[in-house]
């Protein structure tokens, strides 16, 4: 099924991409009237989102059969939390929710081991679910270091005061039967699942339905990385 869902994403691929660039020069053509122009923005925003479907769609049945490499690398999940959260400012892409991060001084010098853009991805999957969902929004992206069995854990949560995950979704990814065999399209979040999960951890959600959070293991600190460099043997 990989193979087959990675066969036909290829041959999508590139008329869509010759869809998304028509529309774009069709939108940005000064000699078009403005309803042709706008129409064709709705075009290649469109497109767009069958883009990230089918990136979405690649990436999830490579994840679920474990066809997904990680890319493993120690980084700071402090830093991972601002950048993801820049990202999304810098292209605009809140729209009229606020955006805000909470980081824990605990979680500032820990550092993390895995694919930071894999997580980066997940952490945007949240965010933008939020900004989807729940127009006008304020949204906070979250970090804290909590102790566990004795292992300590990194918690990065995504959380907004808008309507909740529905719990039928929150069902479905907790591994329960759902009631309406039809099922809702969760397919972004059933991605952070499985990259959490790819790295050891847990996803969870909040009574409300309105807060997210990762449990990831950690890797230690930054002076703890350094002073295993610094040994000779």
């Amino acid at each position: 099924r990989t193979e087959w869902i990675s066969g036909v994403s290829h041959h999508i691929r590139t008329p869509l991409s010759m869809v998304m660039g028509y529309a774009d020069s069709l939108e940005n053509d000064a000699a078009l009237p403005l309803e042709a122009r706008k129409e064709a923005g709705i075009i290649r925003e469109q497109s767009l989102k069958i883009k990230t479907l089918i990136e979405d769609l690649n990436l999830t049945s490579k994840l679920e059969y474990h066809m997904q490499p990680l890319r493993v690398k120690d980084f700071m999940p402090a830093a991972l939390l601002r950048q993801a959260v820049v990202s999304i400012l810098i292209g605009g892409g809140q729209g009229s929710c606020e955006l805000e991060t909470d980081i824990d001084d605990a979680l500032e010098p820990v550092v993390m081991r895995g694919d930071e853009a894999l997580l980066s991805r997940a952490l945007q999957n949240l965010i933008g679910n939020s900004i989807r969902h729940n127009p006008g929004c304020r949204i906070c992206v979250s970090g804290r270091l909590e102790r566990k069995d004795g292992q300590n854990l990194c918690v990065l949560s995504v959380r907004d005061d808008g309507s909740g995950i529905p719990e039928e979704v929150r069902r479905i990814l907790e591994g329960l039967r759902p009631t309406d065999p039809d099922g809702p399209h969760i397919m972004g979040l059933r991605i952070v699942s499985q990259i959490t999960s790819a790295h050891g951890g847990q996803m969870r959600f909040s009574a409300d339905g309105r807060e997210v959070l990762l449990y990831l293991p950690t890797a230690g600190t930054l002076e703890e990385k350094k002073a295993e460099a610094q040994k000779w043997w």
